[in-house]
């Protein structure tokens, strides 16, 4: 160590100075990289956080327009509710009406000892009252009543979630790579993208379409043989 501690090694020092210079040149390189990456993350969620704003705002705007549409549908159903039990109530009251007229001279006939009104009376007694029952049935027969029941519906709330979820895409860079780090919301295809009610629809289309051939094949079939 003496003689090591005398003597310059130049090559070494030379090898550990090229080392210290890479470490360091390295470490500023990556660090700049950082840097930038850290401007852009920054700028990028400020982007992100506008976008999703601007998707709440829509979401609203449509959760509120359906919400007033239901709200709508309600009123008239209640209207229509109402406008029934006016029909039916007032055929009522006038059944009631009649019969307590109609009892009234029944009474008077009997207690009198009116047997020639009596006898009219009941001639035309049963057609009455059955014209009577006759008109309550076809009241509560053609107004029906609607109510709009609100439902516990897991499924489409899944639904909804899970495409919300769709809605932002995760996108990881690799060490080394030149891939930016990027959180996307929404994407260029999203309104080209069928809805669950058209792939739906266009599945029992096909199914019937499907059912229509095959039915179509074993006519043809028959009338050759």
């Amino acid at each position: 160590m003496c003689l090591e501690a005398n003597h310059i090694d130049y090559d070494k020092f030379n090898a550990m100075s090229a080392a210290l210079n890479a470490l360091k040149d390295d470490s500023k390189r990556i660090k700049e990289e950082v840097d930038r990456k850290k401007e852009r993350s920054s700028t990028h969620v400020v982007k992100c956080k506008k976008e999703l704003d601007d998707l709440e705002y829509r979401l609203k705007q449509k959760v509120e327009h359906s919400i007033s549409m239901f709200k709508e549908d309600v009123q008239i159903f209640h209207e229509e509710n109402i406008a029934a039990f006016s029909c039916i109530s007032s055929i009522c009251e006038e059944n009631v009406s009649w019969a307590i007229q109609e009892e009234s001279k029944l009474n008077e006939f009997v207690n009198n000892s009116f047997t020639g009104r009596l006898y009219l009376m009941s001639r035309n007694f049963e057609m009455r009252i059955s014209k009577a029952k006759k008109q309550i049935k076809e009241a509560e027969y053609k107004n029906t009543f609607k109510n709009v029941c609100l439902k516990e519906n897991m499924a489409a709330l899944k639904c909804l979630i899970e495409d919300l979820t769709d809605v932002c895409e995760l996108q990881e860079e690799v060490d080394g790579s030149d891939e930016v780090t990027t959180l996307s919301i929404g994407n260029a295809t999203v309104e080209n993208e069928k809805t669950r009610k058209e792939l739906f629809e266009e599945l029992i289309q096909a199914k019937l379409d499907t059912a229509i051939a095959e039915t179509v094949i074993i006519f043809v079939d028959k009338k050759t043989n």
